[in-house]
C-alpha cells in the first residue's frame, strides 16, 4: 500500500509571513486549541469534523463523554431456550434492577414450555396490562420494558 501526501486538511505554516492558516477555508481552525495538542491535529481533527459534519461543540461533548448523557437506556438481550422453572425468576431479577432498560427476550423454539410462557405473557402486553402472573407463584412479573421475540421453528 503506497500513502499518500500529508491531508490536506491539516493546518501549515504560508512561507511569506510565517502565520497559520486553514487550507481548506474554515476560519474557525484558526481559534486556539486545547492545551498540550498540536494545533494541527486539534484542528483536523476537532473543529473541522464539527464544521464539516454540522455538528454543534456541545453534541460532540456529549457522544464523547457516556456521563454527560442525560438519562441514558440499556438495552438488555436475553436468549431463552427451554427454560420453563426458571424464566420468572430471571425475568424478575432483570426488571427489579433500579436502571433505565429495555429488557429483550429471544426464544430459541424451546420444546418445554417456556414459549407458551412467554407467548402469553406477550399477549398480556398487548392488551394492555401491566403485570403477568408468575408461574412458579410467586410476585407478579411487571410487563412495561420486556420485548418478546420467538424463532420460527426450521
Amino acid at each position: 500500500m503506497k500513502l499518500g501526501p500529508r491531508s490536506k486538511s491539516r493546518k501549515s505554516r504560508t512561507p511569506t509571513n510565517g502565520k497559520l492558516h486553514s487550507p481548506h477555508g474554515h476560519d474557525n481552525c484558526l481559534r486556539g486549541s486545547k492545551k498540550g495538542v498540536n494545533s494541527a491535529e486539534y484542528c483536523a481533527f476537532t473543529r473541522c469534523r464539527l464544521h464539516r459534519y454540522n455538528l454543534s461543540t456541545s453534541m460532540a461533548r456529549q457522544r464523547r463523554n457516556p456521563a454527560a448523557l442525560d438519562n441514558p437506556r440499556i438495552s438488555i438481550v436475553i436468549p431463552v431456550y427451554n427454560e420453563k422453572n426458571t424464566i420468572d425468576e430471571i425475568l424478575r431479577r432483570v426488571v427489579d434492577t433500579e436502571i433505565r432498560k429495555e429488557v429483550i427476550i429471544v426464544d430459541d423454539c424451546s420444546t418445554d414450555g417456556t414459549r407458551q410462557i412467554l407467548e402469553n405473557m406477550a399477549a398480556r402486553q398487548a392488551n394492555g396490562e401491566v403485570f403477568a402472573p408468575a408461574q412458579d407463584g410467586n410476585d407478579a412479573i411487571e410487563l412495561r420494558d420486556l420485548r418478546f421475540f420467538f424463532q420460527a421453528p426450521n
